[in-house]
């Protein structure tokens, strides 16, 4: 029984720390924000139904070609995605889903611009936390 108590007060201990540094990150407009993929475009770094923690683009290194990043498309139903930078051009970002044939750019969507850059998922060890 001594397992399970570790076990649930490490969980707390967790969940305690995840609402405080959201607290915080709001108050100080710099947010964490929990995130999830509702498609298979990520697969397999991020798959579908899989949540993720994004931290503020004003925390976090500036965006780069490998990176993933959170971004409020123009075009797409769903106004936050998850997608890989693939390119840089004067125009802005080039992004592409892992598991996609094409960038999001050729089905449409702008080159994002670095203000519609919401957040980079948060990773430890090279996997999405």
């Amino acid at each position: 029984m001594t397992n399970w108590n570790a076990l649930w007060s490490a969980l707390g201990t967790v969940i305690i720390v995840l609402v405080v540094l959201v607290v915080f990150g709001e108050m100080t407009g710099h947010p964490l924000f929990l995130g999830y993929v509702e498609t298979g475009s990520m697969d397999p770094v991020i798959a579908p139904g899989d949540g993720f923690i994004a931290l503020s683009p004003m925390v976090t290194t500036p965006p780069g070609v490998g990176d993933l990043v959170v971004f409020e498309s123009e075009t797409n139903e769903v106004r936050l995605t998850v997608h890989r930078i693939v390119d840089e051009t004067p125009e802005g970002y080039i992004t592409k889903g892992d598991n996609s044939t094409f960038t999001d750019q050729a089905a449409g969507e702008p080159p994002v611009a670095t203000p519609q850059i919401v957040g980079k998922p948060l990773a430890v060890g090279g996997e999405v936390v």
